[in-house]
């Protein structure tokens, strides 16, 4: 009789050990699983950062184009010749 007991109370803490194992292991792949889910976002954040970075750019580059582009015609139209006709 002692020994069942001693046999029931073992397999109970073996089972119980185990649970808590198991209970532990999950609970480590759901700080995984989330960890991830972060490191994704992030990721996703910083290439949306990228794209408005290499906009905000080209808008510049486009803009000094731009006025660039302005100022050499206007020093052309200065040193163009223009010939009056008088009649």
């Amino acid at each position: 009789m002692t020994r069942s007991l001693i046999d029931l109370f073992n397999s109970n803490a073996e089972n119980k050990t185990k649970e808590i194992m198991r209970m532990r292991e999950y609970r480590r792949e759901e700080e995984l699983r989330l960890e991830i889910h972060k490191t994704n976002m992030m990721a996703q954040q910083l290439k949306q950062a990228t794209l408005q970075l290499e906009a905000v750019e080209l808008m510049s580059q486009y803009q000094n184009l731009s006025v660039s582009q302005k100022t050499r015609n206007m020093f052309q139209l200065a040193t163009q010749t223009t010939i009056d006709i008088v009649i």
